[in-house]
């Protein structure tokens, strides 16, 4: 976050992508300079309404209307902004233009994951790639099972994927041998179902219908081998290896958008109804 001074105007950025927020908390603006000037100073307010803005501050996708999302967390603060300054200040309303956003399905996507309660530690605060696991997510097809992981990115899709848990005996988190574009990357075998605590990987990894190893280890519905690529938030982020586990779960419908022509919108109506409804986007 930066500010800088034009005259007697502010700019104020507002961006909620700082790891480690736990909730929507009032923002406060010192007197100093604003209110030094004579008449009111004028405060600019952008908004960011990209679809970063549908993860949790740890990267989970959550979707822009929960509140656990940046999206949600960046409206309170707005929302409190509103409340604390309202006659005192001329508080201006931005957020980024975009192009007509298409609906689309979210899901969540933890890498290098495990599903052994005894590598998860709340408190661990050490590297990403590690056998020990920070976060923890229910698994939908093990009732009260958990998956547990140290990076969690959402994936867009035209379509409900459901659940996914995928094994590649030659991947090696944080540490393998791709390189972007050309990788070499991964190919995992993914399925519908995991259950049990077991982390283990059948190599060399088979082709065709599930198998007996593949059963014991927990897997079923077998959904089929795919390679993965990184996307531009996994490049963000320095992931070229998503690690021998890891998962999808569908969170929700969400709108989606990955281009911009640029600029912003300056239209307090078009704001104040995306704060309102929660839509991540404002209208053309």
């Amino acid at each position: 976050m930066f500010c800088r001074q034009l005259l007697n105007s502010i700019l104020l950025a507002v961006f909620v992508c700082i790891s480690g927020i736990p909730e929507a908390k009032a923002v406060s603006i010192p007197n100093y300079p604003l209110f030094i000037a004579t008449g009111k100073p004028n405060v600019l307010l952008i908004l960011d309404n990209s679809n970063s803005m549908d993860e949790a501050p740890n990267g989970e996708a959550r979707g822009s209307n929960s509140p656990e999302s940046k999206s949600e967390i960046a409206r309170q603060v707005a929302r409190s902004l509103l409340d604390t300054y309202l006659n005192r200040i001329n508080l201006g309303l931005m957020a980024y233009r975009q192009n007509e956003p298409t609906a689309s399905f979210l899901h969540n996507s933890p890498y290098d994951v495990s599903y052994d309660p005894a590598n998860y530690n709340p408190s661990y605060a050490g590297p990403r790639r590690s056998l020990t696991k920070r976060f923890r997510t229910p698994n939908p097809t093990d009732p009260g099972g958990f998956i547990y992981y140290n990076v969690a990115l959402p994936f867009y899709a035209n379509s409900n994927y459901g659940n996914g848990f995928c094994y590649s005996p030659t991947a090696d988190f944080d540490n393998g041998a791709e390189t972007y574009p050309g990788g070499p990357w991964d190919t995992y075998r993914c399925f519908r179902v995991k259950i049990g605590t077991s982390d283990g990987v059948v190599s060399p990894l088979p082709s065709g219908g599930i198998r007996p190893g593949e059963a014991a280890l927990g897997y079923g519905v077998l959904i089929g081998n795919f390679t993965f690529w990184p996307t531009d938030s996994d490049l963000a982020q320095g992931i070229l290896d998503f690690g021998r586990l890891n998962a999808w779960t569908f969170v929700g419908r969400t709108w989606f958008r990955n281009d911009s022509p640029g600029r912003g919108f300056y239209m307090f109506r078009s704001v104040r109804w995306m704060l309102r409804t929660g839509h991540p986007y404002l209208p053309n």
